[in-house]
């Protein structure tokens, strides 16, 4: 089982006027085994390698993909962006590249919200796009070629690949950045650990959301952004955090994660999925929805409310990176309104609560259907069970 690199951060965050100023005071950096391998491109497309860098407040390691965009910001401003999942076979010795041109496509709406573009200006940062993708995938292999081959054809190192575009005067300012753990996996014969999710209940809406700042693009200020969230909700043992809407009614509605879309299974086989002008719509989330029919489930696009929460089957998320996680336990947490003081949300102390008592959530993957959609999707990309 691959485990992918997360970033634990330490913050002061304080909230005035709604808005967040926030200092890094610390870094815990993985292990050089969980960072084997790193690579970025310059303005100009060649290979440079990555380091870290110290700045006035702050030291970015450059190695991991979220700390890369978040001191490419600081540099260069907000920027649009997209992370490719590129599969190394180890016994065949090729990269099956997951989705690209949906990436592509997705990362050029994104940047339109930033900045318009004429059609020869998309057209070629498009192809340049592509061209980058190959010459990072090109880098790859020089050190992939030293992994043992192996008779499975399902063995696979997974390297993550992240396109960004920036705003450049009236041109784009186009970046790679490639990170692998190099760690060898089964994609079919590995189950996916399921996760326990906790549910950010927001009421007083003074936290950072995503469904009022342009929710279908994918924006390099997200990554910092969300540093409130995580340091709020994202305690030990919680694999995902899930953003909420506060409606009129006092409903609670479920988003998406941090870096995930989220799905739910009701009684009837249906499975529901929140609106699309609410959240980004993921590549994972994309094949999951392609291939619902085939599992006999029929979609809903709609609100997932948390006062059904009684009616939850199962629940799982998507990403590029796992591309399926199934939950196994739901946590609610959420700000006291009472206990934070003016300017000072640090020491506000947080309410924790369970859904229902009785409520129960299947993950086992002999009987549920999230188990069934993802083999779907596998054999449907190429692996074989």
């Amino acid at each position: 089982m691959v485990h992918l690199l997360e970033i634990s951060v330490l913050l002061y965050i304080a909230c005035r006027s709604s808005s967040f100023l926030s200092t890094r005071r610390a870094v815990t950096r993985p292990s050089h085994s969980q960072l084997n391998w790193s690579v970025e491109t310059d303005s100009f497309g060649s290979l440079i390698t990555t380091k870290t860098v110290e700045t006035l407040n702050s030291t970015y390691d450059l190695r991991s993909p979220p700390e890369w965009l978040e001191f490419n910001e600081l540099e260069k401003g907000n920027g649009a962006y997209t992370v490719i999942r590129c599969d190394y076979k180890c016994r065949e010795r090729i990269f099956k590249i997951w989705g690209r041109e949906f990436h592509i496509d997705r990362l050029e709406a994104s940047y339109k919200t930033l900045k318009s573009l004429t059609a020869q200006k998309t057209t070629i940062a498009k192809e340049k796009s592509k061209k980058l993708v190959e010459v990072i995938l090109k880098a790859a292999e020089s050190t992939l070629k030293d992994v043992k081959a192996d008779s499975d054809r399902n063995t696979v190192v997974i390297v993550m690949v992240t396109i960004l575009w920036q705003p450049l005067d009236s041109d784009i300012n186009i970046r790679g950045h490639a990170f692998s753990t190099l760690d060898t996996t089964q994609v079919i014969n590995d189950v996916p650990d399921p996760i326990q999710v906790a549910i950010a209940v927001d009421e007083q809406r003074i936290l950072p959301d995503r469904f009022n700042d342009c929710p279908q693009s994918k924006l390099s200020t997200w990554c910092r952004r969300r540093r409130p969230l995580e340091q709020s909700f994202k305690r030990k043992g919680v694999g995902e955090v899930i953003l909420t809407k506060m409606e009129r009614d006092g409903k609670i509605q479920l988003l998406e994660g941090l870096t995930s879309n989220v799905f739910v299974i009701y009684p009837g086989n249906v499975l529901r999925t929140p609106p699309n002008d609410l959240v980004l719509g993921g590549y994972a989330r994309h094949l999951v929805l392609e291939t619902a029919a085939r599992c006999g489930l029929e979609v809903e696009i709609g609100p997932i409310l948390m006062d059904e929460s009684s009616l939850w089957l199962e629940m799982f998320v998507t990403s590029s990176i796992r591309l399926v996680s199934p939950v196994r336990e739901i946590i609610v947490l959420g700000l006291d309104p009472s206990s934070i003081l003016p300017g000072d949300m640090e020491r506000g102390e947080y309410f924790e609560g369970t859904l229902s008592r009785d409520q129960t959530i299947k993950f086992d993957p002999k009987v549920c259907k999230w188990s069934e959609i993802l083999y779907d999707i596998l054999e449907n990309q190429g692996y074989e069970g």
